[in-house]
């Protein structure tokens, strides 16, 4: 027989500053890996996707001062939690830092967060398919100038 999977809807961010000529990510690092901001869809009511990344880069992060740029794409992956197969796809989106505002982990749930030259966030994400989005990421936001 075969298990049903249940789906489940997230939204995160490639966020970027320049500063100096140069592109800094912010990264997070969550159960040992270092990843994107990212969580579920719909926790407020009527909540869009573009609104669900951007609570969830500032719940992750303490960054709330950020302008949306443009859609990356989406991943999708399977994995277990407490038992239950769960069907999960994510969609990704480029966003800028406006200001110099401090960046906290959420207290419980991220070990770390900071910002990478983008060569070193290529590095540190362990993750195949958010290192594709990444990429990708980084290419838009080249376009920004």
């Amino acid at each position: 027989m075969t298990e049903k999977a249940k789906f489940e809807l997230s939204a995160g961010g490639l966020v970027f500053k320049k500063r100096n000529d140069q592109i800094k990510l912010l990264l997070i690092k969550s159960h040992g890996r270092w990843a994107l901001p990212k969580g579920v869809v719909g926790r407020e009511k009527k909540e869009s996707v573009i609104n669900a990344a951007k609570r969830e880069i500032y719940e992750e992060t303490g960054l709330k001062k950020i302008e949306y740029k443009d859609k990356i794409g989406d991943i999708s992956y399977m994995y277990r939690l407490k038992g239950k197969l769960i069907f999960k796809k994510v969609y990704f989106f480029i966003f800028e830092a406006k200001s110099q505002e401090e960046i906290a982990p959420q207290e419980n749930e991220i070990e770390e967060v900071g910002w990478f030259d983008t060569d070193k966030t290529v590095e540190k994400v362990g993750f195949k398919n958010t290192l594709g989005i990444i990429k990708k990421g980084i290419k838009l936001i080249k376009k920004y100038g």
